[in-house]
């Protein structure tokens, strides 16, 4: 578990339930979440893993929350 004042880590397996309720694809959710990081840059990080080449997120502490 991350402490308050750390930035956490978002892997898409965190959505295997709602992508199965919503019947969305790994594929859309990706999408989402990088448009997501595109519009909010203060709360969303997305980069790509140098060693899998993967898509990595991270949510970005906010400060005083």
């Amino acid at each position: 578990m991350p402490r308050r004042d750390e930035d956490v880590r978002l892997y898409l397996r965190d959505f295997n339930l709602g992508r199965l309720i919503l019947q969305r694809t790994n594929a859309w959710i990706d999408t989402e979440l990088q448009r997501l990081a595109d519009d909010e840059p203060t709360v969303l990080h997305c980069r790509r893993s140098e060693y899998s080449g993967c898509l990595e997120f991270l949510i970005l502490h906010q400060p005083g929350n």
